[in-house]
């Protein structure tokens, strides 16, 4: 074989083994579009482990909507893609303590809250300050829950002008207060927070239109979500831990009030949970078996649903577990007044799965 010979054979060579990698290559691609249909098509379902067995229904806001008829009214007129299953969590049990109340008398005293506790059950515990009256304290001794509060906001010791800082400050001092009193836990350091404005009507308080006319700024802090998804509480303009305060200048007479309600849940040794579909979960909502919540009252008869979405719910009260809810955000029109926007609540998990 002359050189011009092999390199002509060479050359040829070379087509042949592009045109074969050319062949794999598309083959390949093809393989791989293949896969990826079916596997849209069959998608993998995971199999959920229902750790804890059957569970208990959430205690959801009692507020059913039986007398509504609801709309799909999406972007594109169809349901979302949902998650299929999803953890479920547990919440720490609390346990009675015989430092219990001794724990309880310390944290009144660290607010100021100095007398001697009146109780009616011998867990919620009631202290106030004799030098302050017009405020007490309520704290639940087994799990640290507690209410302050003031009962008489005519009483001259009670700062009645709000906070004249930007709203990051006020959530800042919030938050502050809170760690003072270690009472600042990882997921509220740096949630969502809400500030509002109030003033004084009738001895109870209503929402300011402007600060000009407040007498006090509340901060609602919500706590960071779990698993991609946020924790909502009972009340979508409430968090369960919240301060009311004033423009004073010491700790005592800053705080108007405090409410502090949190659940600690365990992140590890969760089990998962089958969901209902999207259209299930409609179909509940329509049989009237989700909760409104807000408004909190229903002033229309019809609702457009607009998004469905998946959260984890906490309750005031304790419950053994932290499980998905859906939200079902939309618009209705009252009898009168512009158009609303309205959330309704309702269980995630198969009701197969509930224990009642």
């Amino acid at each position: 074989m002359t050189l011009t010979e092999a390199a002509i054979f060479i050359k040829s060579g070379y087509k042949y083994v592009l045109a074969a990698l050319v062949g794999i290559v598309a083959l390949w691609m093809f393989v791989g579009f293949l896969i990826s249909s079916f596997q849209k098509i069959h998608p993998t379902i995971e199999t959920p482990t229902l750790s804890f067995g059957k569970i208990p229904r959430p205690t959801l806001p009692v507020n059913a909507t039986a007398k509504l008829a609801f709309v799909l009214d999406t972007v594109d007129g169809r349901l979302p893609l949902l998650p299929t299953v999803l953890p479920v969590y547990q919440f720490v049990f609390p346990t009675p303590n015989l430092l219990d109340q001794d724990r309880a008398k310390n944290l009144a005293a660290d607010f100021g809250f100095t007398s001697a506790p009146k109780s009616a059950d011998n867990q919620n515990f009631t202290y106030t300050d004799p030098k302050n009256p017009a405020q007490q304290i309520t704290i639940n001794s087994t799990n640290k829950n507690f209410e302050l509060l003031t009962t008489n906001y005519s009483d001259p010791v009670i700062n009645k002008t709000p906070p004249s800082d930007a709203l990051d400050d006020i959530v800042s001092g919030a938050r502050s207060i809170l760690k003072s009193h270690s009472l600042l836990p990882v997921d509220l350091a740096k949630s969502t927070a809400k500030v509002s404005y109030k003033k004084i009507s009738g001895g109870t308080l209503l929402p300011a239109n402007s600060i000009s006319e407040a007498n006090f700024a509340r901060v609602d802090i919500f706590r960071d979500g779990v698993a991609g998804y946020p924790i909502v509480e009972p009340r979508t303009d409430q968090a369960l831990v919240s301060l009311l305060l004033s423009g004073g200048r010491q700790e005592r007479t800053t705080i108007a009030g405090l409410g502090y309600t949190y659940w600690q849940f365990l992140i590890d040794g969760s089990g998962t949970y089958p969901l209902l579909s999207a259209q299930a979960a409609l179909d509940q909502l329509k049989a009237g078996q989700g909760s409104l919540v807000s408004p909190l009252t229903a002033t229309f008869s019809e609702v457009r649903i607009k998004d469905i979405k998946v959260a984890y719910f906490q309750a005031k009260n304790y419950q053994p577990y932290l499980q998905p809810i859906y939200l079902f955000s939309g618009v209705a029109n009252p009898q009168s007044g512009p158009e609303i926007t309205v959330t309704f609540y309702l269980p995630a998990i198969d009701p197969a799965q509930f224990s009642q």
